[in-house]
């Protein structure tokens, strides 16, 4: 239900006295967002979800207020707006590493790349991945994660709402 319900949140007392006020623009929003991007705008009326601090809901980030259908849609978008840092002015080398691929195999090949990068020599240690050293030895973005049993009704909306193209880009495919 989690992936499917709508990514969004009521706006509490304060962010409507802000709405009121029509003082949109000059809200100091959490995080430096801006009024129309974010739910709650004010700490006041975010509830906190208990070990992950105050509850916050990304809106489309076009100004409108839009809510996200569903946090896969959200995750959509920031997945492409991660990747477009590439295309970024200054940017002289980006490396789309997953977590869990520096988590099973190291950091040792992200380290090199940055320094055949930078021109610059690591001053750390490169830490030891996880996985069997089988595993490890496997390039990057190829799918390495065993999945517990998943409910079928799950598998099936997540393979016909998940933009499969942009999880591709950082290695993410459909259950064949």
């Amino acid at each position: 239900e989690f992936v499917t319900k709508p990514w969004y949140m009521e706006r509490g007392p304060v962010d409507r006295n802000i709405a009121d006020a029509n003082a949109r623009r000059d809200a100091d929003c959490i995080e430096g967002y801006s009024f129309g991007d974010v739910v709650p705008c004010t700490p006041g009326d975010a509830g906190v979800v208990e070990g992950l601090g105050d509850a916050k809901y990304e809106l489309r980030p076009n100004g409108s207020e839009r809510a996200y259908s569903s946090v896969i849609e959200l995750r959509r978008d920031n997945i492409l707006n991660h990747l477009s840092v590439a295309d970024f002015e200054g940017t002289r080398a980006f490396f789309p590493y997953r977590f869990e691929d520096l988590n099973s195999q190291g950091t040792g090949g992200l380290l090199k790349s940055l320094e055949e990068a930078t021109g610059f020599k690591a001053r750390c240690e490169a830490t030891m991945g996880r996985a069997p050293k089988h595993l490890r030895e496997r390039r990057r973005l190829k799918p390495i994660v065993y999945h517990d049993e998943l409910p079928d009704d799950y598998i099936q909306w997540m393979s016909q709402y998940v933009d499969w193209e942009v999880e591709s880009q950082i290695g993410y495919f459909p259950r064949q």
